[in-house]
Parts: structure tokens; C-alpha cells; sequence
């Protein structure tokens, strides 16, 4: 298709005798693109509690890293997002995603080949899954310029909520396949349960075989589908249409440097934390490491976007003190979604797979132990269901309202999961925790997409409608963070206070955000938001 510098989707003629027509695959290009992204984005919460289940050896710590190393670089990663899109142009913008998850699934099959991969290896690969989290803005940013003003909302808000179903996909997904014994054995290397693991339907027993590899085909086979819809997509010039001068090679090269120096912190971030000099002058080196992050991000808008009407769009978007507010309360419930979801499967498997000895967790097996992944991806998808719910019911109530019970809600299970795990951690029969646990699950899970999507729409009511779709991708940015900080506290805290002392310190921070939505969105005068 060639390329377009007279893209007008505003024009209603243009709209009906052109870009209608070029723009009727796209859905499917970035359902597609969305799920095989954040598949490899979250693959690790899977691949963690397995390889916990199979021979590698690592500890609780060290595999709960490989967890917050992806979050974090995707959370970084994300945010740098969108300067790609005025870089490139919409097209080379899907073959740049394209590209990343093919370098995410290299990495996961070069770190599987050996059975004696040493942790460095996967901490890489971790990293380098970040970059399937980068889709999710370049898809709404493109969509921002290619649907008319009409379709904006709409063509945002549904990449905003299908951003995530890939990790009910890899939950599913990954303990169907990975137990198929392949036909050829010299490319995929075969690795042995060393006590008894699950898949969707029931318990797979000690001694069974498992192939990590068999992650990369379904998702290879995803981009391959993607590049060649992507071949008739438009190659829209947006910064032609934005009256903007090229950003040159220089800052597009910056740009790359941005980006390859999120990897390298994300690498580096086990290690840092892990330092007692460090951890001793800056105690709260990983909240440090979230804003030193997002200070570099602002400073790139000023400096590598390449074009001034971006860098005024993004500036004047942040100076609104109503972003940063929404932010934090989205952190609350999507950015809790995010880092529980990754955090369970491993999490669980480490509490109910094992017989406590030391009050954290055990050394020996639990012959009675559940089957974990078979429910995991269940509270998830609850969450994202519950997500729309909470933006429906946002129109005909007051969104703060409706935030302010799911936060009560988050609070209510936050704890109960924390007496619920120091019960299990202290009796000889861990499993019959397990049913309440799950349950309590549940219920953060639908709270937690109840408050993501209210949210949502409270930004919508609150945030001036000219900026509002760069305020919203910032908020949805932000709150990725999440998927880092939940499973770096559990991985801080594992051997000394614990995964309940997590669990209640998140208690204390719902029980904070409800303060806050009641002063900005529940109090007397904010009734007009309903």
C-alpha cells in the first residue's frame, strides 16, 4: 500500500471513499498484535511457577525477579512508547512491535536450549520481554490519528481493555501446550517435574516431561499473521499531518538509547536491590527507580520527541494536577491487577505445593497439593468482565463512588489473603486453605477491574477533552508499574517478613487511596460527576 501524507479521517467523503477502506483489518491486526504482545509480557508469570515445579533450582527470590524485571522493563518501555509513532509513521510503528517480540522469543528460546542457564541468561530474556508491553501505545496513539474524532473513544478504549487479555491467553495457553512431547527433539530440550505440577484440566504427575520452547510457536505463528496484514495497512505520515518537522536521524537514534537503557536498568535491578550498601543509603531504591524513570521520560518528551506541538500535547497533559490524582487511584486498582495476576500462579504454587518448615514456605512436597494453574486465569478474566461492568455503571453513578467501594473491596481482600496465607504457612495440611484463598482472589480481581474501569471513565469526565487521550495513555502507563512493584515485594520480603506482610502493607495503601477518592471524587461538591 503506498504511502499516505493526505490522511484526513475528519473529512467525511475521504473517510467513506478511502480510509474506511484501508482501515478494515486493522481490529484484527491489533487484537492480534495486543495479545501476542502481552502474552510475551507476562509469559514469565507462567514460566516461574514451572520452572519452580521442574529442576532449575532457583529460589523463591530469584524467580519472583525474573517476574518484576519484565514488569519493569515493560512499564519503562511503555512510556517511551508513543515517541516511536511520530518517529516512524504507523506502519514501520507495527513492524518495530513486530520486531520486538520476535527479539523477546529469541531470547526465551536461546535461555531454554541449556538445562544449566545460568540466572544472568534469564534475567536478559526478562528484560527483553519488556518490549512486548510497547504495543499498547503505539495501537492507541496510532488510532488517535487514523479514526475520525467520532471513533476516538472507541478505537482507544478497546486496545485499553484488550491490552491485557493476553495474559488469560498465556495462562491458558502455556499448560496446554508445554507437556506435548515434540516431534523433533534436537531443537526443543526436554525437562522433568520434580514433584507434581497441573495444566487446565487436572494434575500432571512428578517424572512428566515438559518443553518450554513449545511457548514460542503459537506466538510466532501471531506475528507472521500480523506482518502480512500489516503489508496492506496505511503508512500514515503523522508528522506530516501534525505540520511537524522531521525529527532527524539524531533523535530518532536518542530514542533507540532511551529505550536500550531501560533494558540494562531492568537487568541491573535485582542486583541493585540486592546490595546491602545500596538498599542502606536508599532504602526505597525501587520506588526511586519507578520516578528516576519517569523523570527521564518527561525529560525525553522535551528533548527527543523531535517536534514541538508533541512535547506541548504531552507537557500540557502533565500539568494537570487531575492526571497525576487519577494515576495514583488507576495504580490502585489496574496496577493491582497487573502485579497479583503475575504474582499468583507463582505465589500460590510456592504456599500450597509445600509443607511449611521454616513459616515461609517448605522444603518438603505436598503430596496433596492443588492444581494450581488450572484456576489461575479464571480471576483474571473475572477482573477484566468486572472492568467493563465498572465503566457501564460509571455512566449512571458517580465513578468516585464506585471506586470507593472497590477499593473497600481491595482492602477487605488484601487482608483476608494475608490471614489466609499465615494459616496456611503454620499447618501441616496447606491445601485446605486453598478453596478460601482463591475465593478471596476472586474478589480483588473483580474489585480490582470494578475500580480500573471507573477510573476510566472518571478521567474521561474529569480531564479536558483536547488532551484527554495523551492523560489517559500516561495513566495506563503508569499504573503498569504495578506489574514490578507486587511481585519485587514479595521477592524482598519472602525470607524476612513474608508474603502476608505484603499482602497487609497493600491494605494500608487501599485503605490511603480511599482517603484520597473520598477528598477529590466522593465528597460534598463531586456529586456532579455522576
Amino acid at each position: 500500500m503506498p504511502n499516505l501524507t493526505g490522511w484526513k479521517p475528519d473529512d467525511t467523503d475521504f473517510w467513506k471513499n478511502t480510509g474506511n477502506r484501508y482501515v478494515r483489518h486493522l481490529p484484527i491486526l491489533q487484537l492480534i498484535l495486543l495479545l501476542a504482545g502481552s502474552s510475551v509480557w507476562m509469559g514469565w508469570s507462567v514460566l516461574s511457577a514451572l520452572m519452580a515445579d521442574s529442576s532449575w533450582g532457583f529460589s523463591p527470590q530469584e524467580l519472583f525477579s525474573l517476574i518484576y524485571i519484565a514488569g519493569f522493563s515493560g512499564a519503562a518501555l511503555r512510556l517511551c512508547g508513543r515517541f516511536l509513532v511520530f518517529q516512524l509513521g504507523t506502519r514501520a510503528v507495527i513492524w518495530s512491535g513486530i520486531i520486538g517480540i520476535w527479539i523477546s522469543l529469541i531470547a526465551i528460546f536461546w535461555v531454554f536450549k541449556e538445562s544449566n542457564t545460568p540466572l544472568w541468561a534469564f534475567r536478559i530474556a526478562a528484560a527483553c520481554c519488556g518490549f512486548g508491553a510497547v504495543l499498547l501505545p503505539k495501537i492507541t496513539s496510532i488510532n488517535r490519528y487514523i479514526y475520525p474524532r467520532r471513533m476516538r473513544f472507541i478505537s482507544q478504549e478497546i486496545p485499553l481493555g484488550l491490552g491485557d487479555a493476553g495474559l488469560i491467553l498465556i495462562m491458558v495457553m502455556i499448560p496446554t501446550i508445554i507437556y506435548w512431547n515434540p516431534p523433533l527433539k534436537n531443537i526443543f530440550t526436554e525437562y522433568v517435574l520434580i514433584h507434581d505440577s497441573s495444566n487446565l484440566i487436572g494434575v500432571i504427575h512428578e517424572g512428566h516431561g515438559l518443553w518450554f520452547q513449545w511457548l514460542i510457536l503459537p506466538i510466532a505463528g501471531m506475528c507472521l499473521l500480523a506482518a502480512w496484514l500489516n503489508r496492506f495497512s496505511p503508512a500514515v505520515n503523522i508528522q506530516n499531518m501534525m505540520l511537524m518537522r522531521s525529527a532527524g536521524i539524531f533523535s530518532w537514534g536518542r530514542s533507540w538509547l532511551l529505550l536500550l537503557l531501560v533494558i540494562l536498568a531492568s537487568i541491573a535491578m535485582p542486583y541493585v536491590s540486592n546490595n546491602s550498601m545500596i538498599t542502606g543509603a536508599f532504602p526505597a531504591v525501587r520506588e526511586m527507580s519507578i520516578f528516576i524513570v519517569i523523570f527521564l521520560v518527561i525529560f525525553a518528551m522535551q528533548n527527543l520527541a523531535g517536534n514541538q506541538i508533541f512535547a506541548e500535547q504531552q507537557l500540557k497533559a502533565l500539568a494537570n494536577r487531575e492526571v497525576h490524582i487519577l494515576a495514583l487511584m488507576y495504580l490502585m486498582g489496574h496496577g493491582s491487577f497487573l502485579g497479583l495476576s503475575v504474582s499468583l500462579p507463582l505465589l500460590t504454587d510456592l504456599i500450597f505445593s509445600y509443607i511449611p518448615t521454616d513459616g515461609h514456605t517448605g522444603s518438603r512436597i505436598n503430596p496433596a497439593a492443588p492444581s494450581i494453574l488450572s484456576y489461575c486465569w479464571i480471576g483474571p478474566l473475572l477482573g477484566l468482565s468486572a472492568r467493563a461492568a465498572g465503566s457501564w455503571m460509571s455512566k449512571h453513578i458517580n465513578p468516585g463512588k464506585i471506586h470507593q467501594v472497590a477499593l473497600f473491596a481491595l482492602f477487605l481482600s488484601t487482608v483476608g489473603m494475608a490471614l489466609t496465607i499465615t494459616s496456611a504457612l503454620s499447618s501441616p495440611n496447606p491445601e485446605f486453605y486453598f478453596f478460601r484463598f482463591y475465593m478471596i482472589t476472586l474478589l480483588f480481581f473483580i474489585a480490582s477491574g470494578m475500580s480500573s474501569g471507573s477510573i476510566t471513565s472518571l478521567a474521561i469526565k474529569k480531564i479536558p477533552a483536547n488532551y484527554a487521550d495523551h492523560s489517559l495513555i500516561w495513566i495506563i502507563s503508569i499504573s503498569s508499574f504495578g506489574f514490578f512493584y507486587i511481585p519485587a515485594l514479595f521477592a524482598d520480603h519472602w525470607q524476612s517478613a513474608g508474603p502476608a506482610a505484603v499482602l497487609s502493607g497493600l491494605s494500608i495503601f487501599y485503605l490511603t487511596g480511599m482517603i484520597i477518592n473520598w477528598f477529590f471524587y466522593w465528597r460534598k461538591g463531586e456529586e456532579s460527576l455522576s
